[in-house]
């Protein structure tokens, strides 16, 4: 939930109520890429909060892959693609809820194979 499950609510989160898993806010993969430190600064989280997954959304197939990438180089335990956020905001740019209707999209957006950073 964006605005809601920072880092420090997170942890609070793990520390307290030890939930199976745990999702950041969810990050666009354009300020992923373009804007790091906005990336690091989403993406920050603890051991206590294992596993963690990283909650990404967007609508470039390419992008998503190269976001990918860098989530597995932070060590996270999954990645999820954001396909219910039904803000307008973020719906009207055809990212979150408006992705799932582009079946075309998003056959090239998933990946044929398991994500698992443990390999």
């Amino acid at each position: 939930m964006d605005g809601v499950t920072d880092a420090a609510f997170r942890y609070i989160t793990a520390k307290h109520g030890g939930p199976d898993v745990i999702l950041t806010e969810f990050v666009n993969i354009q300020s992923a890429l373009y804007s790091p430190q906005t990336l690091l600064q989403d993406f920050a989280y603890s051991e206590i909060e294992r596993p963690v997954v990283a909650q990404i959304y967007g609508k470039t197939p390419e992008l998503f892959y190269q976001v990918a990438h860098i989530v597995c180089e932070l060590g996270f335990d999954g990645l999820d693609i954001n396909m219910g956020c039904p803000a307008k905001k973020v719906a009207a740019t055809g990212c979150g809820a408006a992705l799932i209707t582009f079946c075309a999209r998003k056959r090239h957006t998933l990946p044929s194979r398991p994500f698992d950073n443990h390999t």
